[in-house]
């Protein structure tokens, strides 16, 4: 509208042309996106980086970015699922041993043949001997206070329920080693069934324990004079009573 009242009307291909003149038609044209150009143009269309890189690399990055979120996640998850039943196994693991002898033992593992028990903490320890023991140990100031474990290969799926009773066993090694059978019972050994075996001669005491898995026959001897057994008995059980075979 001019001032003097009238309405100027301007041509509509005269509009175009003005606006075709400013802004050329290839501008009106959109963009590839960079992520699909090869190779990336000189200068990014992005306007919010997301890191250093340009934006050609954006794809590579939120990729990344989810995997360190997913590997969070799942790391976090095994913490409070595995971290957790770790913590607890370890604890009741600690709660078992008695307080009187919490100090006096350390877990022992032997991965190859499959099993763990607390072993007196300062004893020697030897080496395997063919036909009498795999490890040993033994007191140094108190030599016949021993501890050792010895394997006897027995068939496939036995156990040690298909070698006899608890008092048939005690009776058998009793008369082998020429001592009196005190006591024969059946317990429980992670799970596995297993005989517990109680002998006393002049000089020794002994506690027995024998139980089959993987094939093979364990058998646990934890011994002392008769003397001082009333005064070891309680560390010489706990370390029979922690064998654990089937790792």
């Amino acid at each position: 509208m001019t001032s003097s009242g009238f309405v100027l009307v301007v041509p509509f291909q005269l509009t175009r042309g003005r606006l075709e003149a400013k802004y050329p038609k290839k501008s009106f044209v959109r963009k590839s996106r960079c992520l699909n150009s090869s190779p990336p143009p000189p200068s990014c269309c992005c306007q919010n980086k997301l890191s250093n890189k340009t934006c050609c690399d954006r794809r590579k990055f939120l990729n990344d970015l989810v995997w360190t979120t997913k590997s969070v996640v799942v790391t976090s998850a095994s913490y409070f699922l595995l971290g957790n039943t770790t913590a607890w196994a370890a604890k009741e693991e600690k709660q078992s041993v008695p307080a009187a002898v919490a100090n006096q033992v350390e877990t022992y593992k032997d991965l190859v043949k499959g099993y763990k028990i607390l072993r007196p903490i300062g004893w020697n320890q030897f080496a395997g001997q063919r036909n009498q023991y795999d490890i040993k140990w033994q007191d140094i100031i108190q030599p016949l206070e021993i501890v050792m474990i010895a394997t006897v290969d027995v068939g496939k799926s036995k156990s040690v329920k298909d070698l006899g009773s608890p008092t048939q066993l005690g009776e058998k090694l009793a008369n082998k080693r020429k001592m009196q059978l005190v006591n024969a019972t059946e317990v429980d050994c992670g799970g596995v069934p297993a005989y517990e075996i109680e002998l006393k001669g002049d000089p020794i005491h002994q506690l027995v324990l024998l139980t089959a898995s993987r094939s093979k026959l364990f058998s646990v001897t934890a011994s002392c004079s008769e003397s001082r057994w009333s005064n070891r008995e309680k560390l010489l059980r706990t370390v029979v009573d922690s064998f654990v075979p089937n790792l």
